[in-house]
């Protein structure tokens, strides 16, 4: 497999995320962060391979502002920020954990980050998803969090963000597929506190789409996004005044597009995550996107 337009996808997400680490700070607005993170992509030469996802405190995952605006980071803040972008198909995908001023989410943010790390350490052809979650799961129980178990890393493929095999954020049933060498994989460690229920649950905000039926009819024009996108996910805000909310929804509905609603942590808890996309080589991986 020609692995090269991966590796250029994951030096582009490696740029934005040290852009975003050094720049986004304490009263920032996230729609503001989210298309200056979308922008900076696009400047490199790549598109994005799904909308930023800013997501904060117990909202775990798929949370992108919409074209009204987003909240301002606070004080006492936990952010993920999750980038992905794509060269001619070919996904990076990777995030960080920012925090401002929070104790607890700073050990929640290093437990994400030696999780990780962890996970790469194991990771090699004839190694099962399993073992890769064990790995997760022992250090966040050793650091006294919890790994979010109801997220998975994913395998990617060309055009495909979630292609393949999973892989768990613990030691469970279920994720016995073996690692193969040329597999390409994100893998994302949550990790939320003790207290948590350790799932996440649906919540308000949906504002992330893909398309499953180009052909249907529609004010949206499904065709145009699919022939640039293909599966990709789009943000609403993306395609201007032409689209409703309640257009999507509706189409989401009907099987013509796909929803990505936020992610919450059952319980209320802080949740931090920190993901790389690696390549599964001969005698290991080679980690894309640092």
């Amino acid at each position: 497999m020609d692995v090269d337009d991966f590796r250029e996808a994951g030096k582009v997400v490696r740029r934005t995320l040290r852009r975003a680490e050094r720049e986004i700070s304490v009263g920032d607005d996230l729609l503001e962060v989210a298309e200056y993170l979308e922008d900076m992509i696009r400047d490199e030469g790549a598109e994005p391979a799904f909308p930023v996802n800013l997501s904060l405190n117990e909202v775990a995952a798929h949370y992108t502002p919409g074209p009204e605006g987003g909240p301002e980071i606070e004080p006492g803040s936990i952010l993920k920020v999750d980038v992905g972008a794509h060269v001619n198909g070919a996904i990076g995908d990777a995030a960080i954990t920012l925090v401002f001023d929070h104790e607890l989410g700073e050990r929640l943010a290093e437990t994400a980050r030696e999780a990780l790390e962890a996970a790469i350490e194991v990771i090699r052809p004839g190694v099962t998803c399993r073992e890769v979650g064990r790995a997760i799961g022992e250090v966040c129980r050793e650091r006294g969090f919890r790994p979010v178990t109801g997220l998975t890393g994913h395998e990617i493929e060309r055009w495909n963000l979630h292609a393949g095999v999973s892989i768990p954020n613990d030691d469970l049933p279920g994720y016995e597929d073996e690692l193969k060498e040329g597999m390409i994989l994100a893998v994302e460690p949550f990790v939320t506190t003790e207290e948590g229920d350790g799932d996440v649950e649906p919540g308000r905000y949906v504002e992330i789409f893909s398309v499953k039926n180009p052909n249907q009819r529609s004010r949206v024009n499904l065709r145009r996004i699919y022939e640039e996108r293909r599966s990709l996910p789009f943000a609403r805000r993306w395609l201007g005044s032409s689209a409703s909310k309640l257009e999507l929804l509706r189409l989401s509905r009907v099987g013509a597009l796909k929803a990505y609603p936020e992610l919450v942590e059952r319980n209320g808890e802080p949740v931090a995550q920190w993901e790389h996309t690696v390549l599964v080589t001969e005698d290991g991986c080679e980690v894309l996107t640092r």
